[in-house]
């Protein structure tokens, strides 16, 4: 959080504040329900895990102290011999300690070139049912905050620089929010394909 100066006294209103630490994690599972073909079909269940911070006085807050269960469903399409796919998920997030739920959706679409270059488009957002406590507001600034709603869309590349090693990196844009922070987000990892 920002420090606030009074801008003709000086004045400091307030210091500003970071944190840093674990966020709360999510544990899962997915089975595959249709399997076969080009077309996949599979559902899955994660628990959200409480264990980051939710107690930060400023609410600068790594975890928001509920236990979560997200029940959703996948579908994936391969076009092959044409290297695109698709693939698209939505399900439901029960969430507990006066969250409100939320439907949560996201749908992608990727063209691979060569052998090791895959670049991609996705959309995901979340809308709230608007049935948690209203007493319940989360964190600062939209960072676990409840009745969080967005749309988001973003492109992306994966690279397989070593037989099934590679690097992903993708930058996403909110186009629209509610209750959440505005920011780009920018996320870059190591995969193992199998």
């Amino acid at each position: 959080m920002n420090r606030q100066i009074g801008n003709r006294s000086g004045f400091v209103f307030f210091p500003g504040d970071s944190v840093a630490g674990i966020s709360d994690a999510e544990v899962g599972v997915r089975l595959g329900l249709l399997r076969g073909g080009p077309t996949v079909i599979s559902a899955g269940f994660k628990f959200g895990l409480p264990i980051g911070d939710n107690t930060q006085a400023n609410g600068l807050l790594t975890g928001d102290g509920e236990f979560n269960q997200i029940l959703s469903l996948q579908l994936g399409h391969s076009f092959y011999p044409a290297p695109i796919y698709f693939t698209s998920e939505a399900g439901v997030n029960n969430r507990t300690n006066g969250y409100s739920d939320e439907f949560r959706y996201e749908a992608e679409v990727g063209y691979t070139f060569g052998k090791r270059l895959t670049v991609n488009f996705k959309i995901n957002g979340v809308e709230s049912f608007q049935n948690g406590d209203d007493e319940v507001k989360g964190g600062m600034g939209g960072l676990f905050a409840n009745n969080q709603e967005y749309l988001a869309y973003g492109s992306g590349m994966f690279y397989n620089f070593y037989k099934n090693i590679g690097v992903n990196a993708r930058a996403a844009f909110a186009s629209r929010g509610q209750n959440v922070l505005a920011r780009p987000q920018f996320f870059f990892g190591v995969f193992l394909k199998q």
